[in-house]
């Protein structure tokens, strides 16, 4: 217990330095805001005509309209600064300090994290809300209360699959300098298996059935279609089970990685 609360109190510090610093990154906020608007918004319209112009597509126009403003919300709640920033440290050296820190990587990516998700919500918001009041006043917002709960617990599950998919990822950088390609190849699939690019209950059955055993649909998209009672009964069961069968494996994986990753790192760097 007594760990317990110095890694809550460490993992608060972090929280606040970084905090401090989003002073000097205003323009960066500002382009991250904006893209974590447009991107969806534009998809939203898209799909929304498609639905109004098919008879028969799965979702609803109103269904199509609600899935992308809280898609963008998702996004913004259970993203992972860390592959990025993390692979950056690693390739310069700068990975040293946190070996030398009492507290290991972990709890120091989840604070910076923490503040990167607070700071990004908070700008997101004003934009978000009158998105969503637009809606609301057409009577455009359709959610399932009694799942919000649910929604609620597999927001967490997705905050933390991400997370440690970012960790992973960025921990090739211990043995691959060129992970470029990597990172590339991680946001394409963000966006298209986590339900982005098109809501995955429209893809083909084959598709479809290949993203329910992948992490990214329970990173993304399996929170909203909780909220909107796309996702039945026995779906959320299966869900759940995978949010927790991948977070299971990420972290066996990823402290895997760190043991034997770092006697690579201390031999190079």
């Amino acid at each position: 217990m007594k760990n317990f609360v110095k890694n809550i109190k460490f993992v608060w510090s972090v929280f606040k330095v970084n905090l401090g610093m989003w002073s000097v990154y205003r323009l960066k906020l500002v382009v991250w805001v904006v893209s974590g608007v447009v991107e969806p918004l534009v998809w939203s319209i898209l799909w929304f005509v498609t639905a109004q112009e098919s008879q028969s597509m799965v979702l609803s126009g109103t269904q199509i309209l609600n899935y992308y403003l809280f898609i963008a919300l998702v996004d913004r709640i259970t993203r992972s600064w860390t592959f990025d920033t993390l692979r950056k440290v690693i390739l310069t050296g700068e990975y040293n300090k946190y070996l030398l820190w009492p507290k290991n990587v972990t709890l120091f990516r989840l604070g910076a994290d923490l503040s990167n998700k607070f700071v990004s919500i908070l700008a997101l918001l004003p934009i978000w809300m009158t998105w969503f009041f637009i809606l609301q006043f057409y009577g455009l917002i359709d959610v399932i209360n009694s799942n919000i709960l649910f929604f609620a617990i597999a927001l967490i599950l997705a905050s933390l699959i991400r997370f440690y998919l970012d960790l992973i990822l960025a921990h090739i950088a211990l043995w691959w300098e060129k992970i470029e390609g990597v990172s590339s190849f991680y946001w394409v699939a963000v966006k298209l298996f986590g339900g982005v690019t098109v809501p995955l209950v429209l893809l083909p059955n084959l598709a479809f059935n290949i993203t329910k055993v992948l992490p990214f649909r329970y990173g993304m998209s399996f929170p909203v279609e909780i909220l909107l009672g796309i996702s039945d009964k026995s779906s959320i069961v299966w869900g759940f089970g995978m949010s927790l069968f991948w977070i299971v494996i990420e972290i066996i994986v990823y402290k895997l990685m760190i043991k034997y990753g770092l006697k690579k790192y201390e031999s190079i760097a």
